[in-house]
This record gives C-alpha cells, sequence and structure tokens, in this order.
C-alpha cells in the first residue's frame, strides 16, 4: 500500500527509494509466509492425502478462501475500465488464472498476478503429494520430495529464460507463475523443518533473524540501486534470495503469542484481518483517485499532496474493512 501511495502523487511524487522496496518485500515476504501457514496444514493432513476426496477438501477450503474476493475485483477492475471506455483483456484467462501462467500478466487487474502464483501452487502441491503417497512414501518424504521439485523447477526454468530470451526481469520474470512457485515452497521448507528439528528451530531463532534482516536490507539496496533488466542476477537468484531470508525471520516469529485485545493490538489484529482486501483494494483506490478525481494535478504543493495520501490510505483501510466484513467474511464462514 505505501509504494503504490506514489501513483496518486503523480507527475511529481517524492523521492524516496526504499519506500518503492516495501512492494517487493511484501509480496515475497507474503509468499513466504503463505507457504509456512499451508506446510503446516498439509503436515496435519498427513497420509488423508492420499485420498482424492481429502486434496478436493484442502482446494475447496482454499478457493473459498481467495476466488471471493478475486472475483469480486474482476468485477470492480470490468466496472471501472468500462466507465473509461475500455475492456478487461481477454476475460476467459482471468477467470481461469492464466493471465500470467507462461508469460507478462495482461494489462490490467495487475496486482492479481501474485493471486495466481498462489492458485497454482495450491493446485499442484497437493497433487505432487498424493503422487508420492501413492507410490508409498512415507507422508514428511513425499512432502519434502514434492517441496524439492518446486524449488527446483522453477528456479532452473527461470535460469534457462534469461539465458535463451534476456526477459525484463518485471513482467516477465518476477510477475510469471512458472517462474515463481519457488517462493512459497521456501516457506513449506520452513514448516518441514520445524517439525523436524524443533531443537534446531528454537536455537536458531536469532541466528537465522540476523542472516534473514541483514539478507532483506541488501537486497533491498540491491533492488534500488542495479539496473535489473540486464542483471543476471536480479533476474534469477535474487528472487530466491529473498525467499531464503524470509524464512530466517520465521523461526524467531514463530515464538510469538496472540496480541492482547487491548489497544493498539487490537488494531494490528483488525489490520491482519483486513489485509487480503487491502491487498486488492489499494492499486484500484490509487488508480481511481489519480484518474477519475483528478489529484495528479491537485497533489502538486505539499499540502495538497498530504490531503491526497491521508485520502489514500483512509479510504484503502475503510473499503478494505467493508469488503472484509460484508464480502470476504461471510465466504471464510462457509468453509
Amino acid at each position: 500500500m505505501a509504494a503504490h501511495s506514489f501513483l496518486v502523487l503523480q507527475p511529481h511524487p517524492p523521492d524516496f527509494p526504499y519506500v518503492h522496496a516495501l512492494g517487493l518485500l511484501g509480496v515475497e515476504l507474503f509468499f513466504v509466509l503463505s507457504g509456512f501457514l499451508i506446510g503446516g496444514i498439509v503436515l496435519d493432513l498427513g497420509e488423508k492425502l492420499r485420498d482424492p476426496a481429502a486434496v478436493l477438501h484442502f482446494w475447496r477450503r482454499r478457493w473459498l478462501r481467495t476466488i471471493p474476493n478475486y472475483l469480486l475485483f474482476l468485477g470492480i477492475w470490468w466496472f471501472i475500465l468500462h466507465r473509461l471506455g475500455a475492456s478487461l483483456p481477454q476475460p476467459w484467462r482471468f477467470l481461469t488464472f492464466t493471465q500470467n501462467l507462461f508469460s507478462a500478466p495482461l494489462g490490467a487487474y495487475l496486482e492479481s498476478w501474485s493471486l495466481c502464483v498462489e492458485e497454482w501452487f495450491y493446485l499442484l502441491f497437493p497433487l505432487g503429494i498424493m503422487a508420492g503417497l501413492r507410490s508409498r512414501l512415507p507422508p514428511r518424504r513425499a512432502l519434502l520430495c514434492t517441496t524439492l521439485v518446486l524449488l527446483t523447477v522453477p528456479a532452473l526454468l527461470r535460469l534457462w529464460h534469461v539465458a535463451a530470451h534476456q526477459p525484463r526481469w518485471d513482467m516477465d520474470v518476477r510477475m510469471v507463475v512458472i517462474y515463481r512457485l519457488d517462493s512459497i515452497a521456501w516457506g513449506i521448507l520452513a514448516a518441514l523443518l520445524r517439525v523436524e528439528f524443533p531443537g534446531l528451530w528454537q536455537r536458531a531463532r536469532w541466528p537465522a533473524l540476523a542472516v534473514g534482516v541483514s539478507g532483506l536490507l541488501y537486497l533491498a539496496h540491491y533492488y534500488l540501486f542495479t539496473p535489473l533488466h540486464p542483471d543476471w542476477f536480479g533476474r534469477t537468484w535474487m528472487f530466491a534470495a529473498i525467499s531464503a531470508s524470509g524464512m530466517c525471520l520465521l523461526p524467531r516469529l514463530d515464538t510469538w503469542q496472540t496480541a492482547s485485545t487491548r489497544f493498539p493490538f487490537r488494531s494490528v489484529r483488525a489490520l491482519a484481518r483486513w489485509s487480503y482486501s487491502l491487498y486488492l483494494v489499494n492499486l484500484p483506490t490509487a488508480f481511481l483517485l489519480q484518474k477519475v478525481v483528478a489529484l495528479p494535478e491537485a497533489a502538486s504543493t505539499p499540502g495538497r499532496s498530504a490531503t491526497a495520501l491521508v485520502a489514500y490510505f483512509t479510504l484503502c483501510l475503510s473499503l478494505s474493512a467493508l469488503v472484509y466484513r460484508c464480502w470476504e467474511r461471510p465466504w471464510m464462514d462457509r468453509r
């Protein structure tokens, strides 16, 4: 949300380069955390994933968590573009999560690229475990083998893609599903390490935290001050390095307890509940403030820039809370 806030300050946004790195790190850390949580769920299911009915149940719970919001904002983007005299390109690809499966995402509903990575991982991961279990592998070994495949194959595909086609780092690598599935697999690996080596997991929490924070700071600096389009590391191993650094945070964060219900912890928990809606709300909100309300012209002075930012953050938080209460939460309850 902070990274996208500069859209409402065009054409003269202030120069705070490290804020732009938040957009990159926010999505990448989300992938790792998502894999960690899903890995815990899959470990609990264990042998049950041998049964296709259990896999379908896993999918159904994931779909009821993610797809309702996705479809809601797909409709919102369709309406916005229609009112502006444009159209949603190839709607069937958005409905099948193929808008960025093998190539750069289409030019609308751009924030959905990361949701496509998630959905395809949710689809493939339990299928790999079910295949392993039916090959008579123990549950944790089936989980490990599937995780290692999803860690290595996308990374190797990135290496080939960069060597063969010299792609842009962002649209042609970062946002393409088949080159990014490993980002979630790092979180799965962390969940497996937590269960297999609980003593090491506890002892490593502070050293791993230091490594993770140091790695993320260095990679944020690298991202901001290296021309990534022609850079080999930036288009290949930088993504894995961010994911590995994010994984190093998890042993320490895993020791946190449920926060108090008093302020300000209550606000933090509310923001956490709204976070999925907020992720989808903030870009169309910035777009509408920029295009419809015409804030680019109004944001040319410091006072009006501050007003634009206050409007942006207020609308984002209010709308995400509304979407969560009236749309997202009712669908979650159906699970």
